[in-house]
């Protein structure tokens, strides 16, 4: 080919193009031929190649301009990494702070539990401490008031004088079974050394004298899936009467006197009390005498506690059918043997009175009942007048009390109650 031709024909870029692929496809042709006859290319061929291959060189100049870009990325990439380095190093180091700082609040809050453990021990012991000063206060002032009572004993009333003796009515509340509050009942007393009406076991005021409530104070019956009864038994009226006066015994049944046979009169303690059933007929009623046997117990008391007491108990009436212990004997007495003690289980220093005997029988829920008991330890004893109220009994009972400052005031007004009552009450109060 013409050189001046191939000149213009370079300037034509298309042309050029197109003579550039014409050539390498002679070329690859050439190539082609030459294997196959093996002798060397003439040196025109020679000279188109080594155009072409420049001209392919410089074609290929881009991807040496990429792998210059690239290596400029990796440049980026180690200043990458090293941010990267940077960055890790900080967030450890803010993992490691957040580790410490909750390590930190861990441990305060620990030293928060353990001063608030230790606060509410020393507050606990405290209060321990008060209700032990409180209690052995208590006990003191009872022991200085037993004391006095041998000392100073009450005088021996008539009848009439000790009918003329303040009734003392103390306002009280009690709990019914859906924990309802009474606030108007009256608990009187009479006839009692100043502050030894009640004994201080339990801690709701009953006297010291035998009583009757289930073995467990707080029973409450559910009948029918409704809770029936008061979460204590209450005692409406409690009166220690001057002693065995001969008006009293003209009173007491035969079978009772009979019983007493060796006993002296100046050593029996007599009682008139008046009280409520606190639950229903499903729960057995027990006697219970450990209030008169040990009437200065204490709620609670530190170290081993146990009085045991051998007795002889009876219950007894004029009415056929009227309540007797289970198993007593007719017209005579039960033996068993009784305690005050501590040791429960959960509460340790708590006193109670065991055991779970002594069980009432022919006690009626709905009726109102009137009979004695008889109560032997040793050379002592112990008669109480019962009375135990039916509902409406005890509201009119309660609502005498109000109204009455002596028992002489007492007995007139129920007398006068006497349409409201089930009985003639008033003639059972007779000393």
């Amino acid at each position: 080919m013409h050189f001046g031709l191939f000149a213009r024909i370079k300037k034509n870029k298309l042309l050029h193009k197109l003579l550039a692929i014409v050539t390498v496809l002679a070329v690859s042709s050439v190539s082609v031929e030459a294997a196959r006859t093996s002798h060397k290319p003439s040196s025109k061929i020679a000279k188109v190649r080594k155009k072409v291959h420049r001209h392919h060189v410089k074609r290929v100049r881009p991807k040496t301009r990429v792998r210059k870009h690239r290596g400029r990325s990796r440049a980026e990439n180690r200043r990458l990494s090293a941010k990267q380095a940077v960055a890790r190093r900080a967030q450890v180091l803010r993992q490691q702070q957040a580790a410490a700082a909750e390590a930190l609040r861990q441990q305060q809050a620990a030293t928060a539990l353990q001063q608030a453990e230790i606060l509410r021990q020393q507050q606990e012991a405290a209060r321990r401490q008060a209700e032990l000063q409180g209690r052995a206060e208590a006990n003191r002032l009872r022991a200085e008031a037993r004391q006095q009572a041998q000392m100073h004993p009450l005088p021996l009333l008539t009848s009439d004088q000790f009918l003329d003796q303040p009734l003392n009515r103390i306002p009280s509340i009690r709990l019914n079974a859906q924990t309802f509050v009474d606030e108007d009942y009256i608990l009187a007393h009479s006839g009692y050394p100043n502050g030894l009406e009640t004994t201080q076991q339990y801690g709701f005021g009953l006297p010291t004298a035998p009583v009757f409530h289930p073995y467990d104070l707080q029973h409450i019956s559910d009948v029918g899936g409704t809770l029936i009864g008061y979460r204590y038994p209450s005692f409406s009226f409690s009166a220690k009467l001057p002693g065995y006066t001969p008006q009293f015994e003209l009173q007491a049944p035969d079978d009772l006197k009979r019983n007493l046979a060796g006993i002296r009169n100046e050593d029996i303690d007599v009682f008139i009390i008046a009280q409520d059933r606190p639950s229903s007929a499903a729960v057995p009623m027990l006697f219970r005498p450990q209030y008169w046997l040990d009437p200065d117990a204490p709620f609670e008391e530190e170290g081993n506690i146990n009085h045991d007491f051998a007795i002889q108990a009876g219950l007894f009436s004029g009415v056929p059918g009227a309540p007797l212990i289970h198993d007593q004997p007719a017209g005579g007495l039960i033996n068993q043997n009784v305690s005050v003690h501590n040791g429960l289980p959960d509460n340790p220093e708590l006193l109670v009175s065991s055991g779970n005997t002594l069980h009432i029988d022919n006690l009626g829920y709905g009726r109102s009942h009137v009979f004695y008991s008889l109560t032997k330890h040793g050379a002592k004893a112990a008669i109480v007048k019962h009375f135990i109220l039916n509902t409406d009994d005890e509201e009119t009972f309660q609502n005498v009390l109000i109204a009455s400052p002596t028992l002489r005031e007492f007995k007139n007004n129920l007398r006068g109650a006497r349409a409201y009552l089930s009985r003639d009450f008033a003639d059972e109060i007779d000393f």
